[in-house]
């Protein structure tokens, strides 16, 4: 019995519909005559014939060398392994070009973003430029998502502290567990995506449960309103963690060292501050 099987991730992949129907039926019943794919799937044959022939030219599937023109898909783990060096190919050479064109100067204004795709790439490449310091405020769907990236971020000499919701461990970053966190967790559905880097620019993102849908997302590259941002979290991480040594116990040596460690990240001065004291991008 022939199994239907999602079409759409082979479209996104740079299939036609019709390509993509076409190759999950040669899957099944290879080999096949053009004339008895386009019956055993309903459509005209001239168009199914073009569309081997566009299968073909991809790499997709083989023709037989004879009169028959037998078709064969070959191995889905062949086809993706094809398409997917298709698109590095493609990304490198689009790349290229785009590296050509001058951007844009940036500016201070507040934008939306739309998917939970955007919102992690942005945070991305929010990480990736990150030259000092970053201050992350991460639920857990996100802390799995980016873990990667924080690594790498902490991994060039950047102070990454990172708040979250749930135990985790990352080499070199300084991480916090919220007080509340079940409390916090009970009271959102979604997920909270938050962060500022160097001083310059923050984010505060709130997605569906599982990080697909954007609630609110907004980001800015105004280092005014990232300073603001910047400064509430090393108070918010200074109380915490003041808070957390009292219940512990703790005397008035550590609770200066606490103090003198946060001052550190203060005395940072991150790449933005300057910049916000001037009042240069108070054009909003």
């Amino acid at each position: 019995m022939a199994v239907k099987a999602d079409l759409q991730p082979l479209v996104d992949l740079g299939l036609t519909p019709l390509e993509a129907t076409v190759y999950t039926y040669l899957i099944q019943h290879s080999p096949a005559t053009g004339y008895r794919v386009g019956k055993g799937i309903g459509k005209p044959t001239a168009n199914v014939y073009k569309a081997i022939g566009s299968l073909e030219a991809k790499g997709a599937v083989l023709i037989e060398d004879s009169h028959t023109r037998l078709c064969r898909a070959i191995p889905a783990e062949e086809l993706l392994g094809v398409l997917e060096r298709n698109f590095q190919s493609v990304k490198a050479a689009a790349a290229a070009e785009l590296n050509k064109v001058k951007s844009a100067p940036d500016d201070p204004r507040v934008y939306h973003l739309t998917s939970g795709d955007q919102v992690m790439e942005r945070f991305r490449h929010m990480l990736g430029g990150c030259k000092r310091v970053a201050f992350l405020d991460l639920f857990p769907h996100a802390v799995n998502e980016l873990r990667d990236d924080i690594a790498q971020t902490a991994a060039r000499g950047v102070k990454v502290t990172l708040k979250v919701y749930e135990p985790v461990e990352i080499e070199s970053v300084d991480i916090h567990i919220s007080r509340d966190r079940a409390k916090i967790l009970a009271k959102w559905s979604g997920q909270w995506v938050n962060g500022v880097v160097d001083g310059e620019q923050h984010m505060v993102a709130y997605l569906s449960r599982d990080g697909s849908v954007v609630q609110r997302a907004l980001w800015s590259n105004s280092p005014l309103l990232a300073m603001v941002y910047y400064n509430g979290f090393i108070n918010e991480l200074t109380v915490g963690a003041v808070e957390d040594a009292l219940d512990h116990g703790a005397d008035i040596e550590e609770i200066q060292s606490i103090m003198n460690h946060y001052g550190q990240r203060q005395s940072l001065k991150a790449a933005g501050y300057k910049r916000s004291r001037t009042g240069d991008d108070l054009t909003l």
